[in-house]
């Protein structure tokens, strides 16, 4: 069931399951039960992600019409619903917030008032996220975008990084960050969009009118008691070892100093917020006042104001998301219940509670209802299969109304903190790495990065990877949750490892492993192979090539508890800070145990000498064929990456890949062969795998502009590689000197679009005729600025020459800012590629480069004095 084709043929298999094998119910038409399946194939669907969620609903709506014939107007009726817009609004209002600095300012006042202890930050972060969740309908939004990164920065202040410093602050920290934005969740109607689906909801099933005000009520004494003992529980839980904070009230008071007073937007914003507070209570009590339309006098406040530009709200792209799925989920909902199918669940189930009181009714479904979020990976998922029904059941056993839609609207934010993957939120504790994690889950083979999963490198099973790369070369880069989220969906979604998580650990059972998504934040050090450390895990090359891998021999015991034993070899875990002479455990594929003392199994691996570690990133990998994936493997990497150049046709790629590769592989999407496509250039050839190049080095694509259709046309192309798999956006300026500052800015407008990074290797500095060497770095940072595409330079010593140090500063400078930016440099030459070669073919096409300036790469001897 790995596949997108299989998983859209098994909601096929479930609607026609339902639909035309189980029997029908009495009280349900043909109709109703069509209907019936098509939501079950919908919510199947969200759950195996065949496609992304908003093409699941849209695709089922188009169902509901063709199958279910339902007039179009009804099938759509959920996308006129004035909570539906609402949501849309609040959402592009959140944006405002976000980006006028006054969220950020809210969490320092906080901070700075009451973060004296450790106790009183974690007090601090949730009264943050509390205050924002009056008005901001997205936990990632508050939690992630706000509340997440001050919290970070803090642990940064008591040096409380991922590893053995964690305990000291962080895991604390987010701990209690994370358990308590569930409880910021429950206590307001609008803190998250799926409160406003079910109350939509409640109203349909139960008649029950939920309003801001009569949730506050309703959730407010159990929300103060939640507030209180969470953050004292889970001192208790998780206690950091530094429990006075001084430093932290320092660092909101310089934060603020840097802020200034409020002025201008921030305070428009300001406004703008307490307004929607304040007239949201009203409208409890005023019948033409509607939350939507206090909602849209707000939205009309900050556009007129010039607070929030179309550009930015059109540019927030999860509340058009969001606006999609609600619309559509909404009509779902309300066609089961109109056609009979929840009255028909409550009278099958309500016949086994027959005589049993219904306090004891509520009491066991609100413990199911809680549990079984442990198979669920989104509240709103949980809520659309079984809100409706639990709700129906209830009230017809004779359950309170008001009681039965408040509990489970309550338990349906609370249920969220059970696990880690619980919510949108469940990213938190992953950028920082700061929280232990026992999660094991094993893939059986290499593939492409864009199937997911771990993988085992077979013949031993010992290099582990899985399918998510941080993009972060130095290992301090915290993407934000959104965009890791955003790679994590696109790495599922090709190749279908759906059912392993790509950003899941790989843990033993002893002591954790942590794979890439975490482990190659801190493995991926520098711009090609960090093959140079010795791996003990190098013996699984040997299992791959074929045959008995050399270092293997029997080892005689009455009982053999594990396959294969890595034996006396130095164990280095990234995430946890392990590094010890270690003996390692695995069976059928999986490690299973770390130990000191020495394991007994069927084969061992004397690895005395050697580092054993989970496998390695290659960020820049061409060309990429069986040889270099063998010689890869030996050096310990088993991901291997096109990023710079990338690949189109993207799906032609992999296609060719598909079983034939060693290790992971992955590719950014092609801008200079897209560009030859789209430019129409006579020279491009076929290469053997599919994708294209240049088969003349003079062609005119590679030195003019590009017209406007041609534009266009190159826009559709990368937008296209991008949906079939591409990880990012890889472009080769220095190859492609006709390139315009205007193309250049469009295409990162199409990844800050997809929330994909650009890969760019700079333009030469002779392309500039002002600037030298920095202009390059300034080109692409501004880009990335004004569009908030992520960006990876790649090799930047390449193009910074002697100026490496303003380089590098600009980039630090950069990253400060809140730009996503990161880079990588090479410890060699360009030319080390080549066996003997000081010097690449070309070098002396540029214009500032002098021949006294090369070296011997293995001696530093520079070739005339």
């Amino acid at each position: 069931m790995a596949g997108k084709p299989a998983r859209l043929l098994a909601l096929l298999g479930i609607y026609v399951l339902v639909a035309h094998v189980l029997p029908m119910p009495d009280g349900v038409d043909a109709q109703g039960w069509r209907i019936t399946g098509i939501f079950f194939a919908i919510i199947a669907g969200l759950m195996l992600q065949p496609l992304p969620g908003s093409q699941v609903v849209l695709l089922g709506i188009t169902m509901v019409i063709l199958v279910g014939r339902v007039p179009m107007d009804r099938a759509l009726a959920g996308y006129s619903a004035a909570s539906v817009w609402m949501v849309l609004a609040a959402m592009m209002m959140s944006r405002a917030l976000r980006e006028c600095g006054l969220a950020r300012r809210i969490a320092l006042w906080f901070v700075r008032a009451i973060g004296r202890t450790s106790l009183g930050l974690g007090y601090a972060l949730h009264l943050t996220d509390l205050t924002l969740a009056t008005g901001v309908p997205s936990i990632t939004a508050r939690s992630a975008s706000i509340v997440f990164p001050i919290a970070r920065s803090i642990s940064s202040l008591y040096e409380s990084e991922p590893g053995e410093t964690s305990r000291r602050l962080g895991t604390f920290l987010m701990t209690c960050m994370y358990q308590t934005s569930t409880i910021a969740s429950a206590m307001f109607f609008y803190s998250s969009a799926a409160n406003l689906l079910l109350g939509d909801l409640a109203r349909e099933f139960a008649g029950v009118e939920v309003t801001w005000t009569s949730w506050f009520v309703a959730g407010l004494a159990p929300g103060i008691v939640s507030s209180v003992a969470v953050p004292l529980l889970m001192l208790r839980v998780v206690p950091p070892d530094i429990r006075y904070t001084p430093a932290a009230r320092d660092f909101a008071q310089r934060e603020l100093d840097g802020l200034g007073p409020i002025r201008g937007t921030e305070a428009i914003v300001l406004g703008v917020f307490l307004f929607l507070i304040g007239f949201w209570v009203l409208s409890s009590y005023v019948d033409w006042l509607s939350p939507g339309l206090v909602a849209f006098l707000g939205l009309g406040v900050l556009f007129v104001t010039g607070a929030l530009s179309w550009e930015a709200a059109l540019g927030e792209r999860s509340a058009w998301d969001v606006f999609v799925w609600y619309g559509g989920l909404l009509t779902m909902g309300g066609l089961l219940n109109e056609t009979g199918v929840t009255v028909a669940f409550s009278g099958w189930v309500g016949a086994w509670f027959t005589g049993v009181p219904w306090i004891v009714v509520l009491i066991v479904t609100l413990v199911i209802y809680f549990y079984t979020h442990y198979f669920f990976a989104s509240t709103t998922v949980h809520a659309l299969a079984l809100y409706g029904p639990f709700v129906t059941l209830l009230v017809g056993v004779g359950a309170p109304a008001g009681i039965v839609v408040y509990s489970l609207l309550f338990l349906n934010n609370l249920q969220a903190c059970l696990t880690h993957y619980g919510n949108l939120h469940r990213g938190l504790r992953q950028p920082a790495r700061l929280v232990a994690r026992r999660v094991l889950l094993v893939g059986r083979q290499p593939g492409h990065l864009a199937g997911g999963g771990n993988r085992v490198v077979e013949g031993t099973g010992v290099v582990v990877m899985t399918a998510q790369c941080s993009m972060d070369p130095a290992g301090s880069l915290r993407r934000r949750t959104q965009r890791r989220e955003v790679l994590r969906r696109k790495v599922m979604e090709r190749g279908g490892w759906a059912e392993r998580r790509a950003s899941e650990a790989f843990r033993g059972a002893r002591r954790g492993w942590s794979a890439v998504g975490r482990a190659a934040d801190s493995a991926c050090l520098g711009r090609k192979r960090i093959g140079a450390l010795a791996l003990a895990v190098a013996c699984a090359a040997a299992g791959c090539a074929g045959g008995e891998p050399a270092l293997m021999e029997p080892v005689a015991s009455a009982r053999q508890a594990h396959d294969l034993v890595i034996a006396g070899g130095r164990v280095i875990d990234p995430e946890s800070g392990l590094d010890a002479v270690r003996h390692v455990g695995i069976q059928d594929g999986t490690v299973v145990a770390i130990s000191e003392d020495p394991l007994e199994g069927s084969a061992t691996v004397d690895a005395a000498g050697l580092v054993v570690a989970p496998g390695f990133v290659d960020l820049h990998a061409h060309g990429q064929d069986p040889a270099s994936s063998r010689y890869q493997a030996m050096d310990g990497v088993t991901t291997a990456l096109e990023l710079e150049i990338g690949a189109f046709p993207v799906e032609r790629w992999y296609a060719r890949r598909g079983g034939a590769s060693l290790i992971n592989y992955g590719a950014s999407v092609s801008h200079q062969a897209a560009r030859i496509r789209a430019l129409g250039s006579p020279f491009a050839r076929s290469n053997a795998d599919g994708t294209f190049s240049l088969g003349e080095s003079d062609d005119d694509t590679l030195y003019r502009a590009a017209s406007d259709e041609e534009l266009a046309r190159l826009r559709q192309l990368m937008e296209r590689g991008l949906r079939e798999g591409g990880i990012g956006l890889g472009f080769g300026l220095s190859y492609t000197p006709g390139v315009s500052h205007r193309e250049l800015l469009q295409m990162f407008q199409v990844a800050a679009e997809y929330e994909a990074p650009a890969f760019i290797h700079l333009r030469s500095a002779a392309a500039f005729e002002r600037g030298g060497a920095l202009a390059p770095f300034q080109e692409v940072i501004a880009n990335a600025a004004v569009t908030g595409a992520p960006l990876h330079i790649v090799h930047m010593n390449s193009t910074s020459g002697t100026r490496a140090d303003e380089a590098l500063a600009m980039i630090r400078g950069a990253r400060e800012r809140g730009i996503d930016v990161t880079t990588e440099a090479y410890p060699y030459t360009a030319s080390a590629s080549l066996i003997e070669s000081p010097l690449f073919d070309g070098w002396d096409g540029r214009p500032r480069d002098a021949y006294r300036s090369l070296q011997w790469v293995d001696t530093g001897e520079r070739l005339t004095p």
